[in-house]
This record gives C-alpha cells, structure tokens and sequence, in this order.
C-alpha cells in the first residue's frame, strides 16, 4: 500500500467515533499443528488443557486437535497489569482492545503496548503449532502472573505493595480433564482436598501442611490458594520457590535477571 493510503486509513479512524471503530482482530494459522503455549519453566504439553484457572474460569485454555490434520484451538483472555483486557484469543483467532496505546505484528510476533516504552504482550508464533510468551505482565483480579520465555513466576496480591509468588520448574507428565497447570482458588477448597485425600505425602509436605506435594493434588500452597499441576496426577518437580516480593523488584529481575527468580523469591537475593 502506498503511505498516502495508510495515512488516509488511519485519518478515517482518527475521526471516527469510538463505537463505529472495530477492534482489531486476525487469525493464527496453527496448519496441523496440535496447539500449545509455553510459559517459562512450566512443560505441559501435551498433558493439560487448562494452562490458567482463576477461580473457576479458564483464563488461558488449550485444545489440542482429537483428529489428525486438523489445527488444535488456544483460547484466552490477557490483560494487562491493571485488568483491562489488551487481547482475546477464540479458537486460534484473536481480538485486540481499542484502549491500547499500540498492536503490532511483525512477522511471527504479536506485540501490545500501552504506552509508547510500556510493552504489556508480547507473543511469538511458532509453527506448525505453538505460542510463546516471550512478555506477560498480566493482573486478573487479585492474581498477578510475570512471563517471559526463559521463567515465569505466579503470585497472589495480598495488599498493595504485598504480592505472595510461587516459582516452580516443572514438568507435567500426565493429566486427567479436569487438571490445570496453574490454578488459583480459596484456601479452604485446598484444605478440603488434602483432607479428602487423607493428608496423604507427609513426606513431601511441611510440618503445618501449609505447603504440600501431592502427585495427585499437585503443589499446593494453601495460604495463597494456589496449585500447580492441580489434579494432574504425575509431574517431576526441579525447582520451587515461595516468597513476598514487591512487584517492582520482580519486575526488575525478571527483566535482567530471568534465571535468578527462584532465588530471589525465596531470598530476596540476585
């Protein structure tokens, strides 16, 4: 297109009203692919569907191809370190929010700012079947998840300035449908789980059971009701960390320092 094209396009959106703009939207052509997302330190393919789970609602979802030649579908909802919603996946197809500052697609890359130095997303496609989170700094609710393609880190904001994490390197061997790779909900609903499967693992739980890995539960962290490889059934577990750290520390050394985050949660130490 010539630029004298692309600035009338985008003149004709400068003076439209809000409520005639449609989002942005496009496809991701997975081919054949069996479809899964990678965060981090956290394998799962191809055992878990449910990649997030915020108490009840499946915030990012994989469902790998059940015949062959046929795509699999990764569905879900990222917003941004405040909430808001900045993109939609449906079924490989995804949306964009009108309220970005700026979406950009470049080659293999999906990229959502909300300022001009703010990146909130960035996503890489890899065919025939995969997205990488190579940037996530996502709020829902009182959960906070931090993403980049080399580590990830989960946390459950207590009070402004107080945000519990919990770091694992993981592989999750096996799942049943109904398991989730990261789950967040109410600390009870943990606690009746431990009970009904009779405090079973003492071995591989701390004393109070306040912490506990169970290989059908998966690692609870009761306190903050979060639950990695919950009801999944069979994982190897390489590395875990637990620890209060400010969101702006994390931030920084997610950023320059990746492969020091277990570390620095259980520490505060780089």
């Amino acid at each position: 297109m010539s630029k004298a094209a692309v600035a009338a396009a985008y003149q004709k959106i400068q003076n439209a009203k809000a409520e005639k703009v449609k989002p942005p939207v496009g496809p991701l052509d997975f081919h054949d692919g069996n479809a899964e997302l990678l965060i981090g330190k956290l394998l799962y393919s191809p055992a878990v569907r449910t990649v997030v789970r915020y108490h009840g609602i499946d915030v990012i979802r994989v469902d790998p191809s059940a015949n062959e030649g046929v795509p699999g579908a990764i569905s879900a909802l990222l917003t941004d370190d405040d909430g808001k919603e900045i993109l939609r996946l449906e079924e490989n197809a995804w949306s964009g929010s009108l309220a970005n500052w700026d979406i950009e697609i470049t080659g293999q890359r999906i990229a959502v700012r909300r300022h001009a130095k703010r990146l909130a997303l960035q996503l890489r496609l890899d065919p025939p079947g995969r997205i990488v989170v190579e940037h996530l700094d996502m709020r829902f609710a009182d959960a906070h998840l931090l993403v980049t393609e080399r580590t990830y880190a989960v946390g459950r904001i207590v009070s402004d300035g107080c945000i519990h994490w919990v770091h694992a390197y993981i592989k999750i061997n096996r799942c049943s449908s109904f398991g989730v790779a990261i789950e967040f909900t109410e600390p009870a609903a943990l606690e009746d789980r431990d009970v009904a499967l009779g405090k079973t693992g003492t071995g591989l739980a701390t004393q109070n059971r306040r912490v506990v890995l169970n290989s059908n539960l998966g690692i609870m962290i009761k306190p903050t009701g979060v639950v990695v490889a919950s009801l999944c059934g069979s994982f190897d577990l390489v590395e875990l960390a637990i620890g209060s750290q400010s969101l702006a520390d994390m931030r920084r050394v997610i950023a320059e320092h990746p492969e020091e985050i277990p570390r620095f949660i259980s520490t505060g130490k780089v």
